[in-house]
């Protein structure tokens, strides 16, 4: 036990914890003495690893209870404060070691099967952070090969929720995608004017080339002799 008279702190050492094979390294339990008025607020006391290995998805966490130095304290909560209630630090101390020597997969901030990585949703090959995609459209996470990204607005998005422009065939988002309004089918937005897919463009335009669905210069110029005649 360490006494830091200055700081107002007894500390103790675990010995290096393991946990289902995953090393997690020695935590110093610190507690704070002037803060045990505020032991119904917070914890007066952190849990702070001496030779971190954090979950690869968050730096914070340092054990699969402990993020940000602070003890998941689960069913331990009423032991812990009825200890320091009673003046058995020692208790405390030992209630502590046992949690931090304990894994709960029921409440873990990360579970043990994802410390190195984060599993991806479709596939479930662990992935580091920086190698791993979120897609906003499904709130799931999923590695590089079952992840895409969208090119009309460079969102990530995964292979389920990623579309196809019916028109060019480029993978789309369903923030992108576009209905035309006469055919019905899904575009991109490259691929409509006005609403109206390109495809339908051009139908529409050699319905006007056909005979009879335009107005000619001599109609227009017969017409108006008509209606000049019909004035007089």
């Amino acid at each position: 036990m360490d006494i830091d008279k200055k700081a107002n702190t007894l500390s103790v050492i675990t010995e290096p914890i393991t946990l289902e094979d995953v090393y997690l390294g020695p935590f110093e339990i610190k507690l704070e003495l002037h803060r045990l008025a505020e032991l119904y607020k917070s914890a007066p006391y952190h849990c702070i690893a001496l030779d971190p290995h954090p979950a690869a998805a968050s730096g914070d966490v340092t054990h699969p209870h402990v993020t940000g130095d602070r003890l998941c304290e689960g069913e331990g909560y009423a032991s812990i404060r009825a200890a320091l209630e009673q003046g058995r630090i020692c208790d405390f101390f030992t209630i502590v070691r046992g949690i931090l020597n304990t894994y709960s997969p029921d409440s873990p901030y990360v579970s043990l099967s994802d410390w190195e990585g984060v599993p991806c949703y479709d596939c479930g090959h662990i992935t580091d952070g920086e190698n791993s995609y979120y897609c906003g459209f499904c709130d799931n996470t999923y590695c590089e090969e079952c992840s895409t990204y969208c090119p009309h607005c460079d969102e990530t998005v995964c292979l389920g929720c990623v579309g196809k422009c019916e028109l060019c065939e480029d993978q789309i988002c369903p923030n992108c995608v576009r209905k035309c309004s006469e055919c019905g089918a899904l575009c991109c937005k490259s691929c409509l004017e006005e609403g109206i897919c390109l495809n339908c463009q051009k139908e529409l335009e050699v319905e006007n080339e056909q005979p009879g669905n335009q107005i000619t210069s001599s109609n227009r110029d017969e017409k108006s002799d008509k209606d000049i005649e019909l004035a007089g």
